[in-house]
């Protein structure tokens, strides 16, 4: 298989990035203030994606601060510009790069690296932190959130969410990445010699129909390549797809995100 990013990107995965950031999206703000996050910082949002979080950061750091937004998907970024251009915001470069070879930033003039939800899809994280030690100014500020994915709940059990998520954790798995890494991360950052200040486990709830979508999103946006794997059949596809969107809409289900697992420090 492919060692691709697996969900949608761009206008296609919006909907699921936006339902991500409003889950966790204050939670990483708090965090972010929490590890020394000011302005007039330089800042990296590593695999920005659309740019949820890099408007605020951009917001925080103010115009004589500056953010690098990192992403490998030119599809991804040209979403986040549109953004960009509408909010008249002036401190952001966008970066259409690996974080596999950080050759191309220049890190000790870096302050503060951000990364959400992009070690996870990395098949070798660790190659990612130790550039960060070797090549960042000391006590550069880091926090990183990631997921533990098989912890994602849902209340009273139903067997089709607890099937979309054995899919996609195999499928992460075939493809070389690791969707539980988060509750690894800890251990690899103080292994690579980084500083950590704090760690904390975060899990929000899905409370709206809307917000409960992400599971028939996820499984949506991965069925092409679930069927070329052969993990399931076109008419059990189907069928898992027709839970999940009446699963959406059961006011007496209770559905719980993934365990995201924050760490900041510094390098």
């Amino acid at each position: 298989m492919s060692d691709e990013y697996l969900l949608a990107v761009g206008k296609e995965g919006a909907a699921r990035l936006s339902t991500v950031q409003e889950l966790y999206g204050d939670e990483s703000k708090m965090i972010l203030a929490k590890a020394g996050l000011h302005r007039n910082m330089t800042v990296m949002d590593v695999g920005c994606g659309t740019g949820l979080m890099t408007h605020w950061l951009a917001d925080q750091v103010g115009g004589d601060g500056k953010i690098i937004a990192v992403d490998n998907s030119q599809s991804q970024l040209d979403f986040a510009k549109k953004h960009l251009v509408h909010n008249k915001i002036h401190n952001v470069n966008y970066l259409c790069k690996s974080i596999d070879d950080l050759s191309y930033a220049d890190l000790h003039s870096i302050d503060l690296i951000y990364a959400r939800l992009i070690l996870v899809h990395n098949k070798n994280p660790l190659i990612f932190i130790n550039q960060l030690k070797e090549q960042c100014k000391k006590n550069t500020i880091f926090v990183f959130e990631e997921p533990v994915t098989s912890e994602s709940g849902c209340y009273p059990v139903q067997e089709c969410f607890k099937k979309h998520i054995a899919l996609y954790c195999d499928l992460g798995k075939r493809a070389g990445f690791d969707y539980d890494f988060g509750e690894k991360l800890p251990s690899l950052a103080s292994t690579a010699g980084l500083s950590i200040k704090g760690v904390r486990k975060v899990q929000n709830y899905y409370l709206n129909s809307k917000s409960k979508l992400i599971a028939y999103q996820r499984t949506k946006e991965c069925a092409n390549k679930y069927l070329n794997e052969k993990m399931i059949s076109p008419s059990e596809l189907n069928i898992l797809l027709t839970q999940l969107l009446e699963l959406a809409n059961k006011q007496d289900i209770l559905i719980s995100g993934v365990n995201m697992m924050q760490i900041w420090g510094t390098i």
